[in-house]
């Protein structure tokens, strides 16, 4: 019998992980990353720990606004928790369900401890045994040296390939949005050709050009498989321009280009958009 837990204390911590060079992407240039670390503290002396995306926003919503509403509560009562944190996404959008999964993971972290189990086998058991993960390549602004940049086609597909060599990656995400659509283009197909993986990569963009996505999947690739997923599209509804996220996976290849163009076409419809 597990001893019921009290939550005594909730302590967030912002951590700032700074880049080996300042990444770049469709929003801009990026020379660090910020994380929000809580430590939820029990009666028992057992610590869960959370991680969530953000920084002091974040940590200003959990001190301020959803900490108080786990303070006293059982870890292992975390809907109820969360239920009382409702509001909180309502009003903050991203940042708050941020803020709330860093709670919410602390808990369950708690409740793994607590039983002495792998988490997994509180929440259905373990499906697999292993994991495989994928490269991710950025272009790159140099570091303060000179050193570290990513820029050219070659760039991206040196550094594809080193990542390939020292990890054994099966699959390589490539962040565009940066280049000019040819340019990005160009560059998937000299990484389905010459950087020694599996005939898989992936393309995620942000914002991109809605023709980006049509010629992409319109070229023959020679039989290399896309990925692309998260693809805001830029749309417009009464003159105010909104994003539309489009999750679309494809075999590259003619039919491939004809039917994300039907399934974008049948978004917009569906959507009551029209491009912008």
């Amino acid at each position: 019998m597990v001893k019921p837990l009290r939550i005594t204390s909730i302590k967030a911590t912002v951590v700032n992980v700074p880049f080996v060079a300042p990444i770049r992407w469709s929003g801009g240039a990026n020379a660090e990353w910020s994380r929000v670390i809580v430590e939820m503290g029990t009666d028992g002396g057992l610590t869960g720990l959370g991680e969530t995306l953000g920084g002091s926003v974040t940590k200003a919503l959990i001190d301020t606004e959803i900490a108080p509403m786990f303070i006293g509560e059982n870890p292992f009562d975390v809907e109820r928790m969360v239920s009382k944190a409702t509001f909180v996404p309502l009003y903050y959008g991203k940042c708050g369900h941020c803020a709330v999964a860093a709670l919410e993971l602390a808990c369950h972290d708690l409740m793994g401890k607590a039983t002495g189990l792998p988490l997994c086998r509180l929440i259905g058991g373990r499906l697999r045994e292993e994991i495989p993960f994928a490269g991710y390549v950025y272009h790159r602004n140099a570091d303060r040296e000179g050193r570290n940049g990513v820029d050219t086609l070659d760039d991206v597909v040196a550094r594809a390939e080193a990542l390939v060599a020292a990890h054994g990656f099966g699959t390589i995400k490539y962040k565009g949005g940066v280049k000019t659509a040819e340019e990005e283009i160009a560059i998937l197909d000299s990484l389905a050709r010459r950087a020694g993986l599996k005939p898989r990569f992936a393309a995620v963009e942000n914002t991109i050009l809605s023709d980006f996505a049509a010629r992409l999947a319109a070229g023959d690739r020679d039989g290399a498989t896309a990925l692309l997923h998260f693809t805001r599209e830029r749309v417009s509804r009464g003159g105010r321009p909104v994003t539309a996220i489009m999750r679309a996976a494809l075999a590259c290849g003619r039919a491939g280009g004809r039917a994300l163009r039907a399934a974008e076409a049948t978004y917009v419809r569906l959507a009551g958009l029209r491009s912008a």
